[in-house]
């Protein structure tokens, strides 16, 4: 660890006006820096993802060597500790995401916006950065936080109206007196009423044993006390909570969303026709500058759309962001190295789990990879169960951070520079194009070359076990069909993409009906193999078990056991297997690649090299101009923790 020390408010600095919190000491940060990357992954044998709830006990299980790598930020509480180990590493980034309070907009109590805005007015959000999160925050109007740079509407200079300091007495202006109108308190109890009829909100949040979740609920009744309105803690499982919000079963709720992208595509969330509107809010005038800001070409006028809708998120308040925070991560500083602290995501992200591997002293490599040595079993807790094995239907980052490293994407992101390189496509070339008869909305084409010779974890398929273009335009249609009415965290992907046709086997193109300065990273999704879904039935993919995995990634499914351990195992047959690549040419070699005809089979290697950087077309180029404000989360920019 760094030996030197920095005040929060400096630490804050990148994030805009510093939180008015006490400073603390903030963590040194020692794995930000900028090298060069290669695209090698999986060096542990085996990974072990150790269900752990609590965070003071994945603590405890991190000081006693039960575990490598705590698999969340760690509550504040525990930093000093850790601090003090010396077996312990810790590392920190600004987080790209937010803990909120979120609203049922369609309940009867909490469809009211002067109720909305009125807890938002009392909710003492300076004060949770201190009382939560021990000032390793700061507090936030926008779900675009202030992390995510220019986008950030708590970032600009006009915008000096803020919910940071608690405010009751606003609150309670407009909500009225208590003894007349709508929110009178007619039973004069102390507690308002919604039109004579008496209620108690109950104020969701997980049991996971955070001092985080519990601080902020416990909070939020404070809030809610302050302007005279009746609600109550209930603690239960995350898992039940994320269907609660799915059926629509609450009115207010706490959670995080973490693994922003490199744009403001979060905002699309809240339109009213949007399949992943939790809060169930509609503006019609919100709709319209989001379908503005997603359609234009220009840097200018997406800014304008960008903040105008934020702030009517401001006024209307279907969630209110409670902090944006520093993700502090915990690791042990043997026997394992290699750890990646990824940008706004931070050690405990897929990154990390591809590039650890054993120091030299425990059989490891003697110089970052170069001598590729690999082994050992790599422990990681994982802070809730998986809420499913099919990755279509659950929308836990603790589902995702298991499959993440099982199924593979069109293209990844370097974890250090954050630009767009190679993934299941080596190459891909982006086109603005006039519509055509059959689809005339049509304004850009995306053709992704896939690289030959990558295998499916069972060898299975049509192309000898390569993934091909068919399973790409596969994959959309599960997400477009899947049970009726498609699958509904993918949903956000494909929602510009009017048909995807697969050239040949290794070329496959993307027609999308926008040519906006987004359009590229929204329509990326996980490819999962045709032989293996498409048994299964359209009607039937959302409610599969799906007990055993298969996908292209560099780890294959193993073993889980509900509540207690998940293990994948290393793929040897990875495409980017560090056995197949050149290290003085920086190329790589992949593994047998399998080129049929009806009559012969012919086998052959030829060498790859990889892109740093691969830029989509010269209207795309202000993409890598937002790089700073970008995070890894390859397939999705919305997780729940």
């Amino acid at each position: 660890m760094l030996s030197s020390v920095f005040m929060l408010t400096i630490a804050l600095s990148m994030l805009g006006s510093p939180t008015t919190a006490a400073p603390v000491q903030a963590l040194p940060s020692n794995l930000d820096r900028e090298k060069v990357f290669d695209w090698t992954s999986g060096y542990a044998d085996e990974i072990y993802f150790r269900v752990i709830t609590g965070s003071e006990q994945q603590v405890l299980a991190l000081r006693a060597g039960q575990i490598d790598l705590i698999g969340q930020f760690i509550d504040p509480e525990q930093v000093e500790p850790l601090l003090a180990d010396p077996l312990i590493e810790t590392n920190q980034t600004n987080r790209k995401g937010f803990g909120h309070l979120s609203f049922n907009c369609e309940d009867p109590i909490t469809s009211h916006q002067e109720l909305r805005q009125a807890f938002a007015y009392a909710l003492d959000k300076d004060g949770i950065q201190t009382r939560a999160l021990g000032g390793y925050s700061r507090p936030a109007d926008s779900p675009i936080v202030p992390s995510m740079g220019f986008w950030s509407l708590d970032n600009q200079p006009f915008f000096t109206t803020n919910y940071y300091e608690a405010d009751p007495a606003a609150g309670n202006a407009l909500l009225g007196p208590t003894d007349s109108g709508y929110w009178a308190d007619t039973d004069t109890d102390t507690w308002r009423e919604a039109n004579g009829v008496a209620f108690d909100i109950p104020v969701y949040g997980s049991s996971a044993g955070s001092s985080i979740i519990e601080t902020v609920v416990a909070m939020a009744v404070e809030a809610f006390t302050s302007i005279h309105i009746k609600s109550h803690v209930e603690l239960i499982d995350f898992n039940t909570l994320l269907a609660k919000v799915d059926a629509g079963d609450f009115q207010i709720g706490f959670w995080a969303f973490s693994g922003f992208g490199v744009d403001p595509l979060f905002l699309e969330n809240f339109q009213s026709t949007d399949a992943n509107n939790d809060w169930n809010w509609a503006n019609a005038t919100y709709d319209q500058l989001v379908a503005d800001l997603m359609q234009t070409s220009s840097l200018v006028v997406a800014k304008q759309k960008c903040w105008a809708a934020q702030q009517i998120l401001w006024r209307e308040q279907p969630l209110v962001v409670a902090y944006q925070n520093l993700l502090i991560s915990a690791y042990r500083k043997d026997p394992w190295t290699g750890y990646v602290n990824t940008n706004g995501q931070g050690v405990f992200d897929t990154w990390t789990l591809l590039k650890v591997y054993l120091k030299p002293e425990y059989g490891g490599d003697t110089e970052d990879y170069l001598d590729y040595k690999q082994g050992g079993r790599f422990t990681i807790s994982l802070p809730q169960d998986m809420e499913s094995t099919n990755i279509l239907n659950s929308q836990s980052a603790y589902t995702y951070m298991v499959l993440n490293l099982v199924y593979d994407g069109l293209y990844g992101r370097n974890p250090y520079s954050l630009e767009d390189g190679a993934g299941l496509a080596k190459n891909w070339k982006v086109e603005e194009i006039t519509g055509s008869t059959e689809y005339p909305t049509d304004k850009l084409k995306i053709t992704y070359y896939l690289n030959s010779g990558w295998k499916w974890h069972d060898n299975g398929g049509a192309h000898g076990g390569d993934v091909s273009a068919d399973d790409v335009v596969f994959s959309y249609r599960m997400i477009k069909e899947a049970g009726g009415t498609g699958a509904a965290i993918y949903m956000g992907s494909v929602k510009d993409v009017s048909h995807v046709l697969a050239v040949n086997a290794t070329t496959v193109e993307i027609y999308c009906t926008e040519a906006g300065l987004f359009t590229f990273h929204k329509c990326g999704w996980p490819i999962w193999p045709q032989h293996i879904w498409e048994p299964i039935g359209m009607a039937n993919i959302l409610t599969w078990s799906n007990p055993n995995p298969v996908g292209s990634g560099p780890y294959k499914w193993k073993s889980r056991t509900p509540g207690e351990l998940v293990v994948v195992s290393r793929n040897d047959d990875y495409f980017y297997n560090a056995r197949n690549y050149d290290w003085a040419n920086r190329t790589y070699v992949p593994p047998v690649t399998n080129t049929s005809t009806s009559t012969t089979t012919t086998t052959t290697k030829t060498a790859i090299t990889v892109p740093t950087t691969i830029p989509a077309s010269p209207g795309y180029e202000l993409l890598s101009l937002l790089a700073g404000v970008a995070t890894i989360i390859l397939f999705n920019n919305r997780r729940r923790r």
